[in-house]
Parts: C-alpha cells; sequence; structure tokens
C-alpha cells in the first residue's frame, strides 16, 4: 500500500476516502468483518443457504480479500442447516474386492432364487451355490419354506460330499486325511503337479482382473478413514428411514453421531438413539465428517426486513398493544373483531400520518376540541401564504372523519 497513494492506482489498488479499493472493490482487512459479511450473504435475511460457489458471488460483486473462496467454503462446509437439508449419497469409500482362493472350493457364494413356479414335487425355489474360484455352480431345488437345519442339510449332501471329501461319509474316521507315507505313482504325481500349475495359473488370471475391476470401481471416488469417537453425519435414506423422510421438505441427514466401532474402511458401527430402530451398521457413503460448529456472530439484520441500517428493531416500541391471536374457527363475531383491530391500526397509522403534515398550531387546536373551527381558518391562512384562494373539496381538504370515528370505536 506504500505505492498507492490517495487517488493513484497501483495494481488494481486505490485509495480513496480513507479505503481501499481493488477493481471498484472494497478491501476487508483481517477481523470479525469478513465473518460477518459471509454470515449475511450466505443465510441472511435475504438469502437462502446457496452454496460457496453462489455465497462468493454475491461478496465478489462489491468486496475482496486474499483467499475470500477458501474462507466461504470452510463456513458453508460447518453450516448445519445446509448439511442437514442438502444430504445425499458420497462418493466415499474405495471398491474393496474379495479376497482370491487359492484352491477350488475354498470359498464359495450362495443365493436364492425365489417366486418361481412350483413344480409337480412342490419346489418353487432354487439353492444356488458357486465356487469364486472355479467359477462352477450347482443349482439346487428347494422350497421357499425351508429352514435352516433343512438348508445346512442339503448343502452338506449336494456340495460337501462331491467337493471336500469327494464321497459320502458314513462315519467320523471317514473325514480324517489319508496317510501320506504310501508309495506314489509318477503318472498321479506328474498330474497333481500340472492340476497345481493350473491352479496358479487361474489365481494369477483372478488376481489381474480382479485389480482392473478395483482400478475401475474407484473411479471417481475418495478414500475417506474415519476412527472410533469421530462425528459424522448420517444421510437418511428412504428406504431405511421412511418415517424421517416421508416429505420432501424434512432434513435429509441427522447428527452428528458418535463412531462406536470401525469394522473395516467402508463401514462403521455408530452410536444411534433408540428411537431410530434400525441396524447401527453403515456404509462409508452414507457418512460425511462433522467438521464442528460454524462460528456464528450475531446478525445485523432481521430475516423479515432489508436492512438500510444496524439498528437493532426486535425491541422497538411501535406497537403498545400487542396483535390479538385468534385460535381456532373464524366466525362472524371474530371476523368483525378482526375488521375493527385492522380499522383501528389503519386509522391510527393515518393520524401519525395526518400530525406530520398539518401545521403545529392545527395540532395543538385540535387537541384542544376546536377541529371544525380552526380547519376552516389553518386552510385559509396556508392558502394565502401561497397565494391561491379556496375551494370546497380541493386537494387542501382534509377529511378527518376516520380518527373520531376509530377513538368512538375503541371506547
Amino acid at each position: 500500500m506504500i505505492n498507492c497513494k490517495e487517488g493513484r492506482t497501483w495494481n488494481k489498488f486505490v485509495i480513496n476516502g480513507g479505503f481501499v479499493y481493488r477493481a471498484n472493490r472494497l478491501c476487508i482487512p483481517v477481523g470479525s468483518v469478513r465473518l460477518l459479511l459471509i454470515q449475511e450473504a450466505h443465510g441472511g435475511g435475504l438469502t437462502g443457504h446457496f452454496g460457496a460457489k453462489k455465497t462468493e458471488d454475491v461478496l465478489a460483486m462489491h468486496f475482496f480479500w486474499p483467499r475470500m473462496r477458501k474462507d466461504i467454503e470452510r463456513f458453508v462446509a460447518r453450516c448445519t442447516t445446509c448439511q442437514k437439508a442438502k444430504s445425499r449419497l458420497n462418493p466415499h469409500g474405495l471398491y474393496m474386492p474379495l479376497p482370491v482362493p487359492s484352491i477350488p472350493w475354498a470359498d464359495i457364494s450362495m443365493d436364492f432364487v425365489l417366486g418361481l413356479p412350483r413344480t409337480k414335487r412342490g419346489r418353487d425355489s432354487i439353492f444356488v451355490v458357486v465356487d469364486r474360484f472355479s467359477k462352477m455352480a450347482h443349482f439346487i431345488p428347494c422350497h421357499k419354506s425351508d429352514d435352516a437345519v433343512h438348508i445346512a442339510d442339503m448343502f452338506f449332501h449336494k456340495i460337501v460330499r462331491l467337493h471336500v471329501y469327494g464321497f459320502n461319509p458314513r462315519a467320523p474316521i471317514d473325514i480324517l486325511p489319508l496317510p501320506t507315507s504310501e508309495r506314489v505313482h509318477h503318472d498321479a504325481k506328474a498330474r497333481a503337479e500340472f492340476i497345481l500349475k493350473m491352479h496358479d495359473s487361474t489365481k494369477l488370471n483372478i488376481e489381474k482382473m480382479t485389480e482392473k475391476y478395483r482400478i475401475a470401481g474407484s473411479k471417481g471416488r475418495q478414500e475417506v478413514k474415519l476412527e472410533p469417537g469421530d462425528l459424522v453425519w448420517l444421510h437418511l435414506r428412504k428406504d431405511r428411514f421412511p418415517e424421517l423422510r416421508k416429505s420432501k421438505l424434512m432434513p435429509r441427514a441427522d447428527g452428528p453421531f458418535k463412531i462406536v466401532e470401525k469394522i473395516n474402511d467402508n463401514a462403521y458401527k455408530l452410536e444411534l438413539p433408540p428411537e431410530f430402530g434400525v441396524s447401527p451398521t453403515f456404509n462409508i457413503s452414507d457418512l460425511k465428517p462433522y467438521l464442528g460448529e460454524k462460528d456464528e456472530l450475531e446478525s445485523r439484520t432481521t430475516s423479515i426486513q432489508e436492512g438500510e441500517d444496524d439498528a437493532d428493531i426486535t425491541n422497538s416500541d411501535t406497537h403498545n398493544n400487542p396483535p390479538t391471536v385468534i385460535q381456532g374457527p373464524i366466525t362472524r363475531a371474530r371476523a368483525r373483531q378482526l375488521n375493527l383491530e385492522v380499522s383501528s391500526f389503519l386509522c391510527s397509522s393515518l393520524y401519525e400520518f395526518e400530525n406530520r403534515l398539518l401545521p403545529n398550531y392545527y395540532i395543538v387546536n385540535r387537541n384542544n376540541g376546536g377541529v371544525k373551527e380552526t380547519l376552516g381558518e389553518g386552510l385559509r391562512a396556508m392558502e394565502d401564504h401561497l397565494g391561491r384562494p379556496s375551494q370546497g373539496g380541493g386537494p387542501n381538504q382534509v377529511d378527518v372523519g376516520c380518527n373520531s370515528e376509530s377513538r368512538s370505536s375503541l371506547h
């Protein structure tokens, strides 16, 4: 600012009237004024909690300070209203593939196909078992009403008997491994080595494709790691919280909640209130780190009036009698009462406006009871002063009937 003198521009900066401007924008020094401007531009009486970009556009039209965008983004990220009303699923958490098995039928996946037409034997579902190494699948017909005991027995006889032991065990001794001290046939040994090499080659191919899927699945996502004890915002999904999301005007997020347990990098257990009635385990995409409360100053404008000055009008005594709150249905009697209060308010406002326009000597005489006698004299005196004759019904005629009626109606 040494090179920027009064009225002289230097690098878009100029000093005018003791204030520093940059490209016709007022420069704001470090202090609470910056926070106050961001607060009013983001959530003031005339704004609606816009995003960081729109809030910056509003401020950048008239003000300037270094790193304005970072300050606005930090304020918006800490705004509680924005976090609850504008929540959405976050692209958090990288793709986590399952571990690659080394041999067939060491890692399997199971699922059920329901709702099929009933067969002659009454089967209406299919129990599907797939080996994740060889991709071999078994489709076992079953009933939809089968319990866990029946499914476990079916899995033991249809899967374990064929792929784990290779035969149907009849006693516990049949499950023991075969002895290794016997003579080994060379052809069988060569075949076993060939199978092992084939397994190694298959495992390498699976690992190669899994890495390719991991890169594609993690594209556009962000790695976010949380620890037990951290506070997070919880996104309320409609399918999981139907009562809390039954209206589009209800908050989309709740919190902050404390993390109780970390299951893995993409799953966490939260400390939820008992009235939620859901499982406390959530995916990382439903969580958002809690950055703390925003720094907030007392607003210098009201939410229903354009702020032309910094006066606090919340405690101003504009009406001695507060308006009566009418509860219940509007009947004829209450409608007459409401009409009377509105008329009284309008007449009192007209009375105050009239006192500002009429001369002081007319107001004193009117308060003393000489309204009719003084009205004509006062108007004639004003016309003589202006040099115009008095005409009935002209623009100088004043009707004070509303004041007298309002006083009689109130008493």
